[in-house]
């Protein structure tokens, strides 16, 4: 599970609040070996990492879209990927 805005930012950089920080809209799968190489990155880093690497889930995709990764956008992000899975819950 990857914090796409970081746990730990890099000196510089602000922290998020612990709510936000962890909250489904800023989460997303990828390899351990990423994880572990990106895990202080900052969001920035980590698209122009992704320039020459294979992405890891659709979801980190749809992240990645955004043009900054902040709490409006993991907050926008958040309720989006609910709504999906609750519009298929309600087809089934």
């Amino acid at each position: 599970m990857e914090h796409y805005y970081p746990q730990h930012p890099l000196p510089g950089h602000d922290t998020l609040e612990v709510n936000i920080l962890n909250s489904f809209g800023n989460l997303c799968l990828i390899s351990h070996s990423k994880n572990s190489r990106l895990s202080n990155f900052m969001p920035q880093a980590k698209k122009e990492y992704y320039q020459n690497n294979a992405i890891d889930s659709i979801k980190q995709y749809l992240m990645m879209q955004e043009d900054s990764w902040d709490e409006q956008a993991i907050t926008k992000h958040d309720q989006a990927m609910r709504d999906v899975f609750r519009k298929d819950l309600e087809r089934s």
